[in-house]
Order: C-alpha cells, then structure tokens, then sequence
C-alpha cells in the first residue's frame, strides 16, 4: 500500500504446558526493535517469570468480576518469550512465616559515649514479613535503622512514670513485605559521663522470631576499662570469630549467645596512665650561682597524658623547659619546699619521652653549705621512680658531703654522664630508688675555695755559637683555683750577675731578691742544695691572673771555642720557676753552630729526648732550631757539653739525583745523543757541561723550554746559566741533543759534568742495528731489561718540574744499563750477525770433521773439556759465550749428523743381510705352521694349491 503506518494483529492459540507446581508458556513472536507484552493470568497473587525481560511490573486486578493477575514487561528484540508462573494452589499466604534471628551486636566503649550497634540476620522460611518488632534497652538512644524497603520505623516507651522497664519498643514498617533474607542494623548510643558506670546488657529480640542466637563484641578506648561481670547464658569466645575489622582491635572481647534469656552487666571504669620516671640531675656549684639541668625520662603506659607535675622547691629559677616541639607551657604553683612546677604539653603523649629542665639559683658567698632538695615526680599515677644526681664543681672549690637524703654514693665512672657545664667538672655522683615522700630527700654539701694552686714548665734554649751563648728560658706558669699576682724565677748566681732580661706581659716590677718569703719555701719543691747559690726574681703583675702566665728570660754569655779538635766544656745552668709549685717540669734545646761539634754530654737528673719530636720539645722555636734535646719532671739538674771546633766541610749546593743518556749509533757510525740531567741547587749560577769532541749541539732544554748557552774556555764546554734561587733548594731538568759522527761502539761518550757536582744515578739506553750482537760491555754499567728500565725512569722522573722520559725513538733493538755516580763512558762489543754466524758455524764444522779420526770416547773428553772452558770463560765474558751458543746450535747438529753417518754407511749392508735372513726365517716358520695345521684338518689340502702359489709369489717379491 505504499509507506506509511500500520498495525498488524494475529490471533494464536498456544497449549500450556505445566509442571509441578509451576505453568509454563513459550511461543515465538516476530521480530522487532521493541516488544512489549501484557499478560493476564486469571488467578490472583501468583509469581510470574519472563524470560527475555528488561523491566517487568506485576499487579493484582479484577476482570469481569474474576481476580486476576496482570504482568506489563518490556522485552526489547527478540524472537521467542517464555512465561512461568506458581499456580493459586502453592501460595502460602494464609500460613504464619518461620523467622531465625542470628544477631551481632556490637558495643563500643569510649570515652564519653557508649555506641551499640545491632545487626539482625532474618532468615524466613514461609511467608513473608512487612514489619519488625524489636525489644532495645531502655537507657540507649536510637540514631539510625537501617535496611532494605524501610517505609519507616518508630519508638515506643511508656508514658506511666511509674513503670521501671527498662527496654524501649521499635517498630520498623516496609513498603513491601519481605521473604527469603533479609538484614537489619539498628544504631544505638548513650552518654558516659560517669567516671565509672554499671551498664545492663539487656536481650535484643524481634517479635515473632522462632530462634535467636549471635555474637556480642565489646570494644573500648585506652581511657577506659570494660570488664562484664555477672553473665548468664553468655560464653566468652576467640575474638578471631568477630567481624574482620574488629579482629585486630587491641582492646576486644567476643560473647555467644544461644538463646534470648542471656543478661550481664558491662562494669566500665576510667583507666589510669601507668608512669615510670627516670631522673638524671646535674648540680653545677660555682662561686656566686648554682645551676640545675635535668632530664626527665617519662614511660606512659595505657593511656596518654596532657600535663605533668613536678615538685621543684625555692629558690630555684627556670630558664627553660623543653623541648619546645612537646612542651607548649609551663608555671610554678605554691612557694617554699611546695612548689610544684606545671608543665602543659602540646599533645597528648603515650609511650617514651624526654623532658630537659634548666634552672639557676644566686649564692652569696663562695663558701659554704649548699643544701639540695630533690626534685620529685609527681605521685599520681607513678608506678617507678629512680635516677641520679652528678654534683659539678668549679676547679677552685671543693666540696664534702654533709648529708645526704635517701641518696646513695656511687662511683663516678658509673654515672650516665648526659650532660656537661663549662668550667665545671663532676666530682661526685648519686643514685636514688623508692623514695619515700614522707621523709626529706636530697643532700648538704660543704662547700670551700681551694688554695691557689701554680705549676709550671720551662722551655730551655742554649744556643752555642763561635764566641757566644745565647740562653732563653720560656717558663709557662699555670695558675688554679684562685688568681695570682706574683711569680718567683731563680737561676745561678753567676747567670743572674750577667745581663738578664725578663719581659712577659702585665709586668709591674722584677727586683732581684737574695731568698725566697717562707711561705714561698718548700722541702718538696726546694730542695736544700748546698754547692749551688741561688738568685731570685721576683715578679709583681700589675693585677691578679688566673690560668696561663708566660715569662722569658733572656741572657748573653762570651765563649771561647778551643783549637780544632779540642773540646771546651759547655756548662748548662738551670733557669727554673721558684716558689710554692705544686709542679714543675722542662724541655731544653741544644742549638749549635755548623763548624761545632757536641761531644758525650755529661747530665744528672735528665732524659735524653728527640730533637725533631713535638712531644719532647713541645715549644715550636726552639725544635726548629735543636740538634740536642733534654727534659726533666724534677730540679734541680746538671748538664755539661764538650764542644768540639771542626774543620768545615765543603757543601755541594748543586747535585744531580739523575742523568738519563739516550743514544741510537748507526751502521755508519753516526750517534745522536739525548742526555737529560736532573739538577737539585740551592745556588743559581752558572753551570758548564763539556761535551765530547766534534759533538754538533742541536738542542738545550730548561724545563721543557729552550734556554741560552755560552761558550766556554774550550770549544766543547758550554755553560748553562741557571734561575736564582735565593737560597731555597730548587729543581731543573736539563736537556740536551747533540749528533757525532765516525763513533765507535767501544767509546761511547756522554755529555760531562764538573767534578764537584755529585751524580748519584745514571741511566744509559742504547740503540744499535737490529742484526749485530752484543758480545761484551763496560762491567763498570749494569745491564737491565726494558721494564726494570723504565720503572727506574718513573722514580726519576717524580717530583720534576717538567716531564722526564725517553725521547729518542729508535731503530733496531734497545740496550739498557745502570750506574752508581757520573755516566763517564760505555765502551761495548758489537758484531753482524753474518760474520759472526759464519766464524761459530765454521769452527764448529773444522772441530767436528778433525774429530772424525778420533774415536767416540776421546770425542767425548773434547765434548767436555770444551764446555768447562766455556762454563769458566762465561763468568767472564757471558754476552759473547751466550751468543756462541746460541749461533752454533746449528753447526753442531750438523757436526752431529756427520758423525752419525760415519757410523751408519759403513754398516749398511750387514744391516740389509740381518734384516732379510729375519724375515727368511720367519716366513718359513710361517710355512711349518701351516703344514701342521693341514695335517690335523683334511679339508686344509684344498688350499695347498693356493699357499704354494703364494709362497712362490713371495719369493718372487724378495727376488
């Protein structure tokens, strides 16, 4: 009919299938882009399924006066639907539902509220439920229910006053009713503000539920302790059955319930912080102030802490509290020996910490008691207490314990030493445990100002010259304990008498006294000396010093040196510190003249010590300067040095640590040498260097640079002028290229210089033609390989001032050779390889056919007597023996064959004549054998024809 819309109806008829309990319908359809379907079924309150479905609506109706049920659904494309539905006889509506409860409540204990969380697990077998009605407690707060299809949910209680329940009503209605499963949460809480509180576990149940069982778990916050008490029909079981996020939960307990008549009673209490305090204090005593560090070591257990308290009696005043990151304020509370310091923390702390504490206190004199009271945690809460007390002292005072209050004295070296306070060192240390608060706890110290206390040592310079001593004595005095103002030197009266110069800084006056005040006078540190008289210094500071003081004395005495080789007696007077010491000790420096010479000293109550050490001579100037060095821990002492004039010795201030010579000789005699020298000067002047004759200069080198040359006094000597070094030691390598023709290998001359200048080490390389031999060289220079060779080079060449190494590149094979001291000159023995391999090869070849008359024995005899005279000339001449034998290995075993043909020509046909008479006779030992064998076998003459054939071929072979 063309486009356009149109409706299409079909009327079919379909035969129903059924099956127990259940009507089936299935028909196919044509195909479409959306199919929808609506069935009416004339029995009420049936259950239909279709198959395809997206969406599906099911609804009770009544036709023409019949209950039917009619289902609208929405299939999409397809092309065949299937329709099943419960037929009107399998409805249980009518029936009561069987309900099984299985419950898991959960109470929640923190620390002001109590949340209780109920989930009900409904199983209905029969029927279907559109309400719940649940029994709660009475005292708990319903914040939430929860689950599926909830139309709404109400709470029921009593309005009567006067009824005691204790549980509350709670009705949950659904939009639709409910069948199979189905779960409930109900959400409950109450405040705890009670510090301890008594709470009813009540029963849970739902009205109409035939059996109720479950599992109640109770947790709790760490301020807060749980415990149920009083249960019945309640079993405690593993927590491993509670849910999995509950598990792991430090503070968990599990119950099961089997039936509805369970009770107890949830006893809750506030949980108490559990504190172990370790105390470390430091009592820093000085003259005029006392100072307080402490350390606080807090172990907080079960629950956190907010604050601490302390007790920390007057006068003590703090300075600070920390650390800051923990400590967010503090204050003092009450006054006298009740004061308690407040320490407020920025968060709360559960574990182990640290508290620091600092404190100062005023003292108005010097001496007297100091009286300690301990400052004590608080007892609140406090499980352990114990620490220790470090008393810490100013080197000028000195303490003694008076009393001490639940302290006990313990050996310094066991104390913790946590702590330091300049200027004040421990000198006592204490332990404390168990404190009892009722009684005093501390310590009285008696304080008092040592005496001053001076010790000193001297630093001692004799310095022997031609004609003069110069002595210098450096006394560092040092001073404890209290300041001091005056110092007392003492020497020798014939050292005092001389010119004597005392200088040292804040000097008022230095008169010289004959005798020291008695109360500077001791047998300790003034021995009674008899042949020795004293002078003394006394020395007045301007004002009082305490710690290091240092003095000198200087003074200049005539000497008058022997002949050379005569020894004159140099007498070393003390200078020492004089007064009431409590130490003196000393170090003395011998300097000397280069042209003196100092012989076996002659000392009492000394110590012979090393020069160069800084131990032994402490004091810098006067080690630098020492050839001899003395100490002492006691005075007074004796020292006499023989001094001895000596002859002066020359000083080379050039030497050459090494010279390297690089020389390539040709066939036709032409050598181009490369001399390199490595100088050590201490005197930049003009060096001249001789070079051989005809030599033709190609290059001079100073540190890699080119550097000018003069003429000398011959046409061979040139001169290198060298940098000043102004009298420091400096370095040079020279370098130096010259040709020379018509050169003999047995006189090889190298660049030389002055006689005074010392060489220490020479290094010759040689090059020579590839096909000549070595057959002997100066034994004067040792010959070393190529690798020895070169790591001597690198040890020469460190610390150069420019590179040092080979610089000819030679042709041919390398010769290499050291000496000790000047290079002078290499004679060496070279010979071609052809003439000397024809002379080796042609005597060898005489000797062998002269010895062809000889028999073996007397060849043998001339074998040996050869190789001994040869063994011994080695010894002498290894290059040219070693060289013979290596050529005439050829010639001898020519020489060798010769006498092995000699041998065997004249024997060959004896030779031939054993060999076939052998082979004869084994043929025919053959033939026998055979012979035997044909005589046991009769078959074996068949082959007879065959043998005799081949035996007659056989002599036909040998014919």
């Amino acid at each position: 009919k063309g486009k356009g819309r149109y409706v299409l109806a079909l009327d079919f008829v379909r035969q129903l299938e059924t099956q127990p309990g259940l009507a089936v319908l299935k028909y196919r359809i044509p195909s479409a882009a959306i199919t929808t379907l609506e069935l009416m079924i004339p029995e009420e309150n049936l259950k239909v399924d279709v198959q395809p479905m997206l969406a599906a609506t099911t609804s009770q109706v009544e036709a023409e006066g019949i209950k039917a049920t009619r289902v609208q659904a929405f299939l999409g494309s397809t092309t065949e639907i299937r329709l099943s539905w419960k037929p009107k006889t399998e409805a249980a509506t009518e029936l009561e539902p069987v309900i099984i409860c299985e419950q898991f409540q959960h109470v929640n204990v923190a620390e002001a509220l109590i949340n209780y969380v109920v989930t009900s697990d409904y199983s209905i077998h029969r029927g279907r439920v559109d309400s719940f009605t649940i029994q709660l407690p009475g005292e708990f707060r319903v914040t939430d229910v929860t689950g599926a299809n909830i139309a709404r949910w109400d709470i029921e209680t009593s309005d009567d006053p006067t009824d005691t329940q204790t549980t509350q009503t709670l009705k949950v209605k659904l939009y639709s009713p409910a069948e199979g499963k189905y779960t409930l949460t109900v959400t409950t809480e109450r405040f705890l503000q009670e510090a301890e509180a008594q709470v009813k576990l009540v029963p849970i149940t739902t009205e109409q539920v035939l059996r109720q069982s479950g599992l109640i778990g109770i947790t709790y916050s760490q301020r807060r302790a749980v415990q149920l008490e009083n249960t019945r029909n309640l079993a405690r079981v593993d927590t491993g059955q509670l849910p999995t996020h509950l598990q792991s939960h430090p503070r968990a307990t599990a119950y099961r319930f089997i039936t509805s008549d369970y009770a107890g009673t949830i006893a809750i209490e506030t949980t108490s912080p559990r504190i172990t305090v370790n105390q470390l204090w430091a009592l820093g005593v000085d003259s005029d102030r006392l100072r307080l560090l402490g350390k606080a070591r807090y172990n907080i257990e079960r629950t956190g802490v907010f604050e601490l308290n302390m007790n920390l009696p007057e006068p003590w005043e703090i300075q600070s509290v920390g650390p800051a990151e923990l400590v967010d304020d503090y204050q003092l509370k009450g006054s006298g020996d009740t004061r308690v310091l407040h320490i407020l923390l920025r968060r709360e702390k559960i574990g182990e910490f640290e508290l620091t504490l600092a404190a100062e206190a005023e003292r108005t004199q010097a001496e007297g008691p100091v009286d300690f009271v301990l400052p004590l945690a608080d007892a609140n809460d406090l499980q352990s207490y114990q620490g220790q007390l470090l008393l810490l002292l100013a080197d000028q005072l000195q303490a003694q314990v008076q009393e001490a209050r639940q302290l006990q004295a313990i050996p310094l070296k066991q104390a913790q030493e946590w702590t330091t306070m300049p200027g004040l060192p421990p000198v006592m240390a204490f332990e404390f445990r168990a404190i009892d608060r009722q009684q005093n706890s501390g310590a009285t110290f008696n304080i008092a100002a040592k005496p001053v206390q001076v010790s000193a040592t001297v630093h001692r310079l004799v310095n022997i010259q031609p004609g003069s001593i110069d002595q210098e004595a450096v006394i560092q005095y040092r001073v404890r304990y209290a300041p001091l103002d005056t110092f007392y030197v003492k020497m020798p009266v014939e050292l005092a008498d001389s010119d004597v110069q005392i200088t040292g800084t804040n000097i008022k006056e230095k008169p010289r006294i004959d005798e020291l005040p008695v109360e500077q006078r001791g047998e300790a540190v003034e021995p009674n000396v008899v042949d020795v008289n004293w002078a003394y210094f006394k020395i007045v500071l301007q004002s009082p010093v305490t710690g290091s003081y240092q003095l000198k004395v200087n003074l200049h005495q005539s000497f008058q040196a022997g002949r050379t080789g005569q020894a004159a007696t140099v007498k070393a007077e003390p200078i020492l510190a004089a007064g009431a010491l409590s130490d003196q000790n000393g170090h003395i420096a011998i300097a000397k003249a280069d042209t003196l010479a100092i012989g076996e000293p002659i000392m009492d109550n000394l110590i012979p010590a090393d020069a160069g050490s800084g131990a032994d001579l402490p004091y810098q100037p006067h080690r630098s300067v020492a050839s001899l060095a003395f100490k002492y821990n006691a005075s007074p002492f004796e020292l006499s040095l023989p001094v001895v004039v000596q002859k002066e010795a020359s000083v080379f201030t050039t030497i050459v640590s090494g010279a390297i010579i690089e020389q390539v000789l040709a066939r036709d005699g032409m050598l181009n040498t490369y001399a390199t020298f490595l100088l050590a000067t201490s005197q930049g002047d003009r060096l001249p260097m001789t070079l051989p004759a005809g030599a033709e200069l190609t290059a001079v080198l100073l540190n890699g640079s080119e550097t000018p040359v003069e003429k000398g006094v011959s046409s061979e000597e040139l001169i290198v002028r060298l940098p000043p070094s102004a009298g420091q030691i400096s370095k040079f390598v020279l370098e130096i290229s010259y040709a020379l023709k018509d050169v003999s290998a047995s006189k090889l001359m190298a660049p030389a210089l002055p006689q005074e200048i010392p060489v220490q080490q020479t290094l010759w390389r040689l090059w020579i033609p590839e096909d000549h031999h070595v057959l002997w060289h100066d034994r004067v220079f040792s010959a070393v390989a190529s690798s020895r060779c070169q790591q001597i080079l690198q040890t020469l060449a460190a610390n150069q001032p420019s590179q040092v190494k080979f610089n000819l590149s030679g042709q041919g094979k390398n010769l290499n050779f050291i000496r000790q001291g000047a290079s002078g000159r290499l004679s060496i023995i070279v010979a071609g390889k052809g003439l000397t391999s024809v002379i080796v090869w042609g005597l060898i070849v005489a000797a062998g056919v002269l010895m062809l008359r000889l028999s073996g024995f007397h060849r043998v005899l001339i074998i040996l007597a050869a190789m001994l005279v040869a063994g011994i000339a080695r010894l002498f001449l290894p290059l040219l023996i070693d060289q013979v034998l290596r050529t005439g290995i050829f010639a001898a075993i020519l020489v060798l064959l010769l006498w092995l043909a000699q041998w065997g020509f004249p024997r060959l046909p004896e030779l031939r004549q054993r060999w076939a008479a052998g082979r004869q006779k084994a043929l025919e030992k053959k033939r026998e054998k055979k012979t035997g064998t044909q005589r046991k076998d009769p078959t074996a003459k068949k082959h007879s024809a065959s043998n005799k054939k081949q035996d007659k071929q056989s002599k036909q072979d040998r014919e």
